[in-house]
């Protein structure tokens, strides 16, 4: 049955992520690719290759934690990567494997057990199993579609979403349906009523962190709602994940001296999944980064290492315990939501308390950690986002900050790029920071392109 699920999932994945009218066409054995039982609709959501492998990594790419020499930069493989980190107008336009297809794959397995899951009745016995994967369906949906939101429209504008373009919200498997995109104002809402609702069904426990819980599904809703600044929401979900599940991890305990400190699924690690992309050993951290970690923080050992015959660091530090990038939801961010949350809305003892709570964490049991002390709130709030992009970094959350604080001018970021004897920069008001579409995508729909 497993190798059945197996081969019907990538046939439903070709099927979403071709651009070819012809092959749309051709109906693959629908006994086949039609899952019947609620452990086939589990064994659909439960393949990680497509379900928790294949998240956006093009943001972390255009951003400014790293940059590439002339070298690096032309030893990179990957088209995308190379068109994203100088911001060209065309970033995708070398594949039909891309940010766009790969998330939407994503919806499309949700929608195949969603649809299938209106088709059976459960027992008594079944309904925790059946409300489990429905809730697991419309998580994954959430999360894909929150990824896409964050590279293919405009930061979130809560006085202007009814008429900003939104992506296109594919709520059924019809492959047939014709692909429109929706307003900001719809893809939001359509975001959280899936979380919303999946909040009530899905469990607080799971077998592996693989598999959303309720804990990782309030963590995703405070991401959410932070990205749309909706700060009390963001502090709310935050607070209620962490009081579920709020471990960290002692940086005293791992060791200095690992290629790749840390183990796959730790202790911070709510739910579980990578970035697609290139690895990340040809990127050098930029310097005016690496050198806002202390001495004394561990972070500064932990996450970076010489790149052998430079005086240049690269990142070691990826909570997927390799060399790809770790996107999934982990306490130390949830921690960060909270103390921004309550420096924005003015309860600094509690901003405070929240930092201080992981930065005694990261510090070297060496020298004692001095907890910070402020009353200013405009300080705490830079301390605070100074620290969520020390703590966060290569985690794919860089492009959606640096989106949401452009808009204030407080923090707004030039990010320039030397290559090649060519100086590219990228403004905070840049139209750059919208993605367009993959234009073969454009060209099978006739949707309306990002300008």
């Amino acid at each position: 049955m497993k190798k059945l699920i197996k081969i019907a999932a990538i046939i439903l994945a070709t099927l979403v992520m071709s651009c070819t009218k012809d092959f749309l066409e051709k109906k693959p054995d629908k006994a086949l690719v039609v899952p019947q039982t609620l452990d086939d609709l589990q064994a659909l959501l439960d393949d990680t290759y497509t379900m928790n492998q294949r998240y956006p990594a093009t943001g972390e790419v255009a951003s400014d934690n790293y940059y590439l020499n002339d070298q690096n930069y032309n030893a990179v493989a990957g088209l995308v990567t190379k068109n994203a980190y100088i911001w060209k107008k065309n970033v995708f336009d070398d594949g039909d494997r891309n940010d766009w297809s790969l998330c939407y794959a994503v919806v499309f397995y949700s929608n195949v057990v969603l649809e299938a899951l209106n088709k059976i009745t459960p027992t008594i016995q079944e309904k925790e199993k059946w409300e489990t994967i429905k809730g697991t369906a419309l998580f994954y949906r959430a999360l894909a579609f929150y990824n896409l939101s964050q590279l293919f429209m405009k930061p979130y504008d809560n006085e202007n979403a009814g008429e900003e373009l939104g992506i296109v919200l594919r709520l059924t498997p019809d492959i047939n349906e014709p692909s429109q995109r929706s307003s900001m104002k719809d893809t939001y809402e359509a975001i959280l009523n899936d979380l919303h609702v999946a909040l009530e069904i899905l469990p607080k426990t799971v077998l592996a962190k693989t598999r959303p819980s309720l804990t990782a599904c309030k963590a995703l809703l405070a991401r959410v709602y932070l990205s749309m600044e909706k700060y009390q929401e963001a502090a709310n979900m935050a607070d209620e994940s962490l009081k579920d599940y709020d471990k960290l991890i002692d940086y005293n305990t791992i060791s200095k001296t690992s290629i790749r400190p840390f183990s796959l699924f730790n202790d911070e690690v709510i739910f579980h999944y990578t970035l697609f992309g290139q690895p990340i050993s040809l990127a050098r951290i930029e310097p005016t980064l690496y050198d806002q970690y202390e001495e004394n923080d561990l972070r500064k050992v932990l996450y970076f290492r010489e790149a052998p015959g430079t005086d240049l660091y690269s990142f070691k530090g990826s909570y997927q315990g390799g060399s790809t990038m770790f996107g999934g939801l982990a306490t130390d961010e949830l921690y960060l939501i909270r103390a921004e949350c309550a420096a924005r809305t003015g309860n600094i003892e509690s901003a405070l308390n929240d930092l201080n709570t992981l930065l005694q964490k990261r510090w070297s049991n060496v020298v004692k950690y001095n907890p910070l002390s402020e009353s200013n709130r405009d300080v705490v709030l830079a301390k605070v986002l100074a620290e969520r992009r020390k703590s966060l970094v290569f985690r794919g959350l860089r492009w959606s900050d640096l989106r949401r604080l452009n808009k204030d001018r407080r923090f707004k970021t030039v990010i320039s790029r030397n290559l090649n004897g060519e100086i590219f920069q990228l403004m905070p008001e840049s139209r750059s920071y919208i993605f367009q579409i993959p234009q073969k995508v454009i060209n099978n729909n006739g949707m309306m392109q990002n300008e």
